[in-house]
């Protein structure tokens, strides 16, 4: 671990040579996880706060590659073409002219260009565009024409006239800024929405934004300027927290962390840590953990074992040396006859002869439990660790959506494609929830939500409206429930209360057959599902297309 030693001491230095830096964290990742993590200094210099490996900043300029690789989705999608005109995305960008400079009056002189701007010429840095700090023109234009500062996260600041004709040469700018106005006419949606669904949850990546939260300022790193002298202040600077325009080339803040998520996805070939049900690495310590276990009981034959994983922690819950109802849920995702194998092992026949190897497969396999609430009087159908399912269904496909989807019609889920949302969710929750409910209303859902959520959902610009909780007064939300005005439920609780509090609407769901999610994971696979379905993604296959004869 020396190298972790010494990158330490290069990061101590820094926040304490002359010059210095007020704070610094750093990291190296390989393709699989971060190999170094450190952090040095302070947040600010006028405060205490440390620096720490999950500080906050303002990421600027490399929001540019998240943008870029926003295009880059669509161009693979054939959504987007490179070498068309960039107004057939975002026409404003086809009402700016060239300027040639300013004449007697100080009025900008301005011509059509000779050739349209291409995304190609925006993602290159060729498209005509500046920044007025690098650029005379630009700065000239801000000065004596009130141009607005990109720091403006204004549409306003991007209509800046070119300063070359398309594709002459090259200048650092706006470019990557309008290659998000690219995306969002193509998509239909803010960026910020573009990159949670299409980039950060594939990802796993949860603290990066275009609009600063109060968790995040929290461990914001503040912004110092230099002096002449070498020396910094702190100043109170921060983009927009609700920004007009979701600025591509230079609006996001996050964290290193979730920036390393994000590197390293390039190396994996654009596997990002939720393009599996778990990462490889939780994978591999799983199977070491099971292994360890056999050899130590000596089991020979099969053996099921509970484990549950938090926040990269793996707990065993109990480990029992037989089968389980999870034995031919697996023998049909892998196509091998477990328990028979199992079996002759147990008879003294050696597990080598049967040449069993690792699977690789190219199929997703969801299982769904079924549960007996329905059959009890007063029971609360909110889950917990102990066995409560008297049944399992399975959903395959090659798509992780319609897999799921397959897994709820199994298990009894009839999901609907139009229809009303209820949305109640914990603190916690309230931001990682609006990415799921703007696909719902982008599907043509309407929204209703309790108190603390619907202002949270409508702050944020989502049309939505308020319902009351049971203990509000009627009409409340199982009344709503009750007479067939709600179509699928997302409700998240926290504490012993808010848990007692929502029984009866977890009840009442039940009774009537919708659907509901207490789980923000939850949440977000059934919006994919539903999405899937509308888009008529469902088809049969026999189970010997994903997997062969299992012989």
């Amino acid at each position: 671990m020396s190298h972790q030693f010494n990158a330490q001491s290069v990061l101590d230095g820094v926040v304490s040579s002359d010059p210095r830096v007020p704070g610094v964290v750093a990291m190296v990742t390989d393709r699989e996880r971060n190999i170094f993590e450190g952090a040095a200094g302070v947040r600010r210099l006028d405060q205490d706060a440390a620096m720490t490996t999950d500080s906050a900043f303002a990421i600027f300029s490399t929001t540019k590659a998240i943008t870029a690789t926003a295009a880059l989705q669509l161009v693979e999608e054939g959504k987007l073409d490179l070498d068309a005109p960039a107004s057939t995305y975002a026409p404003d960008i086809g009402k700016l002219k060239v300027i040639e400079g300013f004449d007697a009056a100080g009025e900008p002189i301005l011509r059509e260009p000779k050739r349209p701007v291409t995304t190609k010429h925006l993602l290159l840095h060729t498209g005509g565009f500046g920044y007025d700090f690098f650029s005379e023109t630009y700065n000239r234009l801000a000065q004596e024409k009130g141009q607005p500062s990109v720091i403006t996260a204004s549409k306003a600041s991007l209509m800046t006239p070119l300063q070359f004709d398309p594709g002459d040469r090259w200048e650092y700018g706006t470019n990557i800024d309008w290659c998000g106005q690219v995306v969002e006419g193509i998509t239909g949606k803010r960026q910020g929405e573009v990159f949670q669904t299409r980039i950060f949850e594939p990802l796993g990546i949860e603290d990066m934004t275009f609009e600063l939260n109060d968790g995040l300022r929290a461990r914001l790193a503040g912004m110092h300027a230099r002096g002449a002298d070498g020396s910094l202040t702190p100043m109170d600077f921060e983009l927009p927290d609700t920004p007009e325009i979701h600025m591509g080339g230079h609006g996001l803040y996050g964290t290193v962390g979730d920036y390393m998520r994000f590197i390293r996805m390039w190396p994996n070939d654009g596997m990002g840590e939720n393009g599996r049900v778990l990462k490889p690495e939780t994978v591999a310590e799983l199977e070491r953990q099971a292994t360890e276990l056999a050899r130590a009981l000596n089991v020979i034959g099969l053996m099921n074992i509970q484990f549950a994983i938090q926040n990269d922690d793996i707990y065993i819950l109990e480990v029992n040396p037989r089968a389980s109802r999870t034995v031919p849920f697996v023998a049909k995702v892998i196509g091998k006859p477990i328990a028979g194998i199992a079996s002759e092992v147990m008879a003294g026949k050696p597990i080598s002869a049967f040449g069993l190897t690792p699977a690789h497969l190219d199929h997703i396999a969801v299982k769904e439990a079924v549960f007996p609430f329905a059959r009890f009087p007063g029971v609360d159908p909110v889950l917990g660790p102990e066995m409560r399912s008297t049944g399992e269904v399975m959903g395959i496909d090659r798509d992780y959506a319609v897999a799921f989807a397959k897994s709820q019609l199994g298990g009894g889920a009839k999901l609907p494609l139009s229809g009303t949302v209820f949305v109640s969710v914990k603190d916690l929750d309230k931001d990682k929830v609006l990415a799921p409910v703007r696909t719902m209303v982008d599907m043509g859902f309407r929204i209703v939500a309790t108190r603390g959520t619907q202002r949270h959902l409508s702050a944020h610009g989502i049309p939505c409206e308020r319902v009351n909780k049971v203990l509000e007064g009627r009409p409340h939300i199982v009344d709503a429930i009750t007479n067939g005005e709600i179509d699928v439920l997302f409700n998240t609780t926290e504490g012993a209360k808010a848990l007692a509090d929502s029984m009866s609407i977890r009840r009442s769901a039940l009774l009537n057959h919708i659907p509901y999610y207490t789980t923000l994971a939850g949440a977000l696979a059934v919006t994919e599902a539903i999405k899937a379905l509308r888009e008529g993604s469902l088809t049969v296959a026999p189970l010997q297309s994903y997997v062969g004869t299992g012989k």
